[in-house]
């Protein structure tokens, strides 16, 4: 990714097996249309609409060599509404659309093969809070306002079920090079509560850590390998006076006696900020970085052994860096990585959304804070840029056409 990538393999929607006339989109701009639904290795999925027709198809492409996986199967016919597809863990792709004013109908596919497995009524919403499906990592989850959160079975059924507020904080997390959420957490006890429970993704199974007489858990964030507790004593108001760290298990293997809170939206490493500043600690509870702040929880980025870390505000982001092999601080760019795409192990993409400008992505050298490149489409068309596993793929400035982007020569 050192110079502006080149087109690797092409495939159209035709190539594909859709009839002419179908585009990979979802809405009328870039900004509105998400017809990349995710993907599980080098197999990706997307939504195709005709838009003469109202048809609609989910589509399976093997993002290695631009093939595809499956026939396209069709969703919806001659309706105004459109589908939303989920993965549903490794093995399934799920689907809800409305069939009516209040009736919604959903398709549970083989995510290799595409047959459909289920294809009917389903209790299952696109109403925010309403039973509705959520992407959290790789699984559809069903969230009810202040209920709890469901799985969601073959038949669409929902499965096993934890009790909450039915807000499941892994839900729309931004791309990172950690992969999917394994673990999810939701408030418990109230408006007013601070608690969260911390549970399985793919079965449900409570991850309830044995705490000492009289404390109680209060705020949860999940981070590869594992999830960190604030602990206090047992109260309403009470504040936090420790952090625990715990495997996916549920398994102690870390503490930190603190006055402060765990950083709610950090991803890729638990950190806990203080009025004095943040620190960033390894998944045991191993000191890594300090970063000087006025107890405002910074936004992180992890690359490789780079922590990127802006603390917003402003138009024009400003990301410094940190060695986390030294805990030394490094250069301070005017980039946007909160659009980070992936990295080649020295340079880091990010996407650009500038309809009007037609820039769709760029090439930051972090050790500089140099644009490399810049890759440019035609302006206001639907051409965008995605990182499914390890390729960059782009669609084409008409919404017909899928490309991967590989190094020119």
């Amino acid at each position: 990714m050192q110079k502006l990538p080149a087109a690797g393999w092409r495939v159209s929607a035709t190539d594909l097996g859709l009839p002419p006339g179908t585009l990979f989109i979802t809405g009328s701009t870039p900004a509105q249309s998400a017809p990349l639904i995710g993907f599980l290795g080098d197999r990706s999925y997307f939504l195709a609409m005709q838009p003469q027709t109202h048809n609609w198809w989910l589509v399976g492409v093997n993002i290695r060599s631009g093939t595809t996986l499956f026939a396209p199967v069709p969703l919806a016919s001659d309706t105004v509404y459109r589908p939303d597809c989920y993965r549903n863990g490794p093995t399934f792709v799920l689907c809800v659309r409305p069939s009516g004013p209040t009736d919604h109908v959903a398709w549970v596919i083989d995510a290799a093969s595409g047959r459909t497995i289920f294809n009917g009524p389903t209790s299952l919403t696109q109403l925010s809070g309403h039973n509705s499906a959520e992407q959290v990592g790789m699984y559809a989850i069903a969230s009810e306002s202040g209920r709890g959160a469901s799985g969601i079975g073959k038949q669409s059924e929902r499965t096993w079920f934890v009790g909450g507020d039915g807000d499941v904080d892994q839900k729309y997390r931004p791309q990172s090079d950690v992969g999917d959420a394994t673990l999810g957490t939701q408030s418990i006890g109230g408006s007013e509560s601070k608690r969260k429970v911390v549970f399985g993704l793919a079965d449900g199974r409570m991850l309830s850590p044995d705490l000492a007489p009289g404390k109680q858990g209060l705020d949860a964030v999940v981070y590869p390998g594992g999830f960190a507790v604030e602990v206090g004593p047992a109260g309403r108001l009470a504040d936090p006076d420790e952090v625990l760290f715990f495997d996916t298990r549920g398994q102690r293997i870390g503490r930190v006696e603190t006055k402060g809170s765990l950083a709610a939206d950090a991803r890729d490493l638990p950190m806990i900020v203080t009025p004095q500043g943040t620190t960033v600690y390894t998944p045991r509870g191993g000191p890594l970085v300090r970063i000087s702040s006025d107890g405002a929880e910074p936004d992180t980025l992890l690359i490789g052994t780079r922590l990127m870390v802006s603390m917003g505000g402003g138009s024009f982001p400003e990301w410094t860096q940190y060695d986390l092999r030294t805990g030394r601080q490094g250069p301070t760019c005017k980039a946007n990585f909160s659009n980070y795409l992936g990295n080649d192990g020295t340079v880091a993409v990010l996407r650009i959304l500038d309809p009007a400008g037609g820039r769709v992505a760029k090439a930051v050298d972090p050790a500089t804070c140099q644009t490399l490149w810049t890759l440019q489409a035609g302006a206001n068309s639907q051409a965008q840029v995605w990182r499914i596993n390890t390729t960059l793929v782009q669609l084409s400035d008409d919404g017909t056409e899928l490309m991967s982007l590989v190094a020119p020569g």
